[in-house]
């Protein structure tokens, strides 16, 4: 082996073996240069004491650390690749890091996708502060352990919404006004509130024959859709308010088949209890369980409650179509959210069974059904109105039932519509 270079020293500190200088305080040439033409390194560093390669930005000797600056020409050391890491650190030791950082370290993302990227658990003996954000902005989290649940619940299964299957209603022309049927029924009555003032809706696709079927988006788009405007309006009258979507969970590994409303049940306290899905930590969650076009049901829709934190669910059929799923789940979402424990909520008065619901009344309720922004809902009963209703439009009679407004409706205002949202 022939050496280009080799120097040797036997001073005690801070004398090089080998020294280069760039005297030229204005120039941008480098003190040493090392150049492979070969497959090894430009430049090699190896020490039996201490770091093998050391870069400072400054004078060593007046004790400045080496540190790395925002910018790379003050950096202590600085790496740059075209196709590679520009920096690469790598340890054996299972007790020592590959690279370690004093005085903080911070990473631009630049081209790359992301500016961290970890392989393994990461611990944090401090705190994470997100600027103008919160977590679920700034972070996608995948593959996490399932997290202790923080309350105990059980949820039972009982008979709600039996039988409806949303087949045979059609538009109403026959309107008293754009939200009302002009045929009431006679001797009907409701009574009672309800229970889920702000009900939070997790859509949960069960069966591997949501995988890759594009119906799956599209009901996500019907349910926000729906929630977002004026159809539940005129549930106000019972004290609820409008629904949000909370969130859509797909569950792929099991198959629904043949199924009854406690194989609903079992399914989603088993899926909460492996940690994909969130808990029903408030007394307004509902869990609405689409179900694949292949399954058959034996039994009616379902709910579920115990003590302080209920987990209500409904499941909704499917024959296929998007009007189908979101007329089933429309019929189920307002007898839920008004009737929740089924008997303690608004019922019809002198009615005993399955089918006293302000969804339920036949075939004022049943029958009706029509586009309400674009999707497919069923009608329900209005007792301010002793008629069905399906609110296509905002009223704002209805809408504020009970409710003061501060004496006057904001002026000036740009839009009626999403002012009357703002306050339901």
């Amino acid at each position: 082996m022939s050496e280009g270079v080799h120097g040797e020293t036997n001073a005690v500190r801070w004398v090089g073996a080998v020294t280069g200088v760039a005297l030229n305080p204005d120039g941008n040439c480098p003190g040493v240069w090392g150049q492979s033409n070969g497959y090894g390194p430009g430049v090699f560093g190896q020490s039996n004491k201490d770091a093998g390669v050391t870069g400072f930005h400054g004078d060593p000797r007046l004790q400045e650390n080496p540190v790395a600056a925002s910018e790379g020409g003050r950096a202590g050391v600085f790496g740059a690749s075209d196709v590679g890491a520009g920096v690469l650190g790598y340890s054996a030791s299972n007790a020592s890091a590959a690279v370690v950082a004093y005085g903080g370290l911070r990473a631009s993302a630049l081209t790359y996708p992301f500016a961290g990227e970890f392989f393994g658990n990461v611990v944090v003996n401090g705190d994470i502060f997100l600027p103008d954000a919160d977590c679920a902005e700034h972070f996608e989290i995948a593959g996490c352990a399932p997290m202790a649940k923080k309350h105990k619940y059980v949820i039972k299964s009982s008979m709600l919404g039996a039988d409806f299957g949303g087949i045979g209603c059609a538009p109403n022309n026959n309107l008293l006004n754009p939200n009302v049927t002009s045929d009431p029924p006679p001797g009907i009555t409701f009574s009672g509130s309800g229970g889920l003032t702000n009900a939070h809706v997790q859509l949960v696709f069960w069966g591997s024959w949501w995988n890759g079927n594009p119906l799956a988006g599209q009901v996500t788009d019907a349910v926000t859709n729906l929630l977002a405007g004026p159809y539940m309006t005129y549930l106000a009258q019972y004290g609820i308010r409008r629904a949000r979507l909370r969130g859509v969970t797909f569950v792929n590994d099991s198959e629904p088949g043949t199924f009854s409303a406690k194989n609903v049940s079992d399914f989603l306290s088993n899926t909460i209890d492996d940690g994909r899905l969130p808990e029903p930590d408030d007394d307004s969650s509902l869990y609405a369980v689409i179900m694949p076009a292949n399954s058959n049901f034996q039994g009616g829709g379902a709910k579920g409650a115990n003590g302080s934190y209920p987990a209500y669910f409904c499941w909704v059929g499917n024959d296929g179509s998007l009007d189908f799923i979101t007329t089933v789940f429309s019929h189920e979402l307002v007898e839920l959210v008004t009737d929740p424990s089924e008997g303690g909520g608004v019922r019809q008065v002198g009615c005993k069974g399955n089918e006293c619901q302000i969804g339920d009344p036949d075939p004022s309720c049943h029958n009706w059904c029509d586009k309400v922004r674009g999707v497919n809902a069923q009608a329900y009963w209005s007792q301010l109105d002793g008629n069905a209703a399906l609110p296509k439009m905002y009223s704002i009679r209805r809408t504020l039932a009970g409710r003061s407004i501060g004496g006057k409706i904001p002026n000036p205002t740009p839009s009626v519509n999403a002012w009357i949202t703002a306050q339901f």
